[in-house]
């Protein structure tokens, strides 16, 4: 993980998030969002996550499955890219793809909040520690 202090992210958890990130397997899926667009799934203890990455003109997003994999990958972004600057809880079916709910990222250019909006960012690392299992 980030060695950023601005990560609200338990020093004792990093290395189990990091071995935990190495043995995600990924699968690349067909995706008609357009140029900068990007679906995968990624896999971990055989629970797959849908995972899907947007450009936009402002920066970009990412939306995951609302789940301890999901989780995991949204963690694993935030340590690559720093906080977004809006994290959210999209309901069952908000979204084509996700009919069980997602957690949704967006980042834009500028600094990074303290805590990211929407779900406390400690309720995503509690549900990522459940793919640590």
């Amino acid at each position: 993980m980030n060695a950023n202090p601005a990560l609200p992210i338990d020093p004792r958890l990093v290395p189990r998030f990091r071995a935990a990130g190495t043995a995600i397997h990924w699968q690349e899926l067909p995706f008609e969002g357009g140029e900068g667009h990007r679906l995968r799934i990624a896999t971990l203890h055989e629970q797959p996550a849908r995972v899907e990455e947007r450009r936009t003109v402002a920066g970009g997003e990412m939306i995951v499955d609302s789940s301890p994999v999901g989780a995991l990958v949204l963690v694993l972004e935030v340590d690559r890219r720093g906080l977004p600057q809006a994290l959210n809880a999209v309901p069952a079916g908000g979204i084509d793809g996700f009919p069980d709910g997602a957690l949704k990222a967006t980042w834009v250019p500028g600094p990074a909040p303290s805590i990211p909006l929407g779900p406390t960012w400690k309720d995503v690392l509690d549900l990522a520690r459940y793919a640590l299992l």
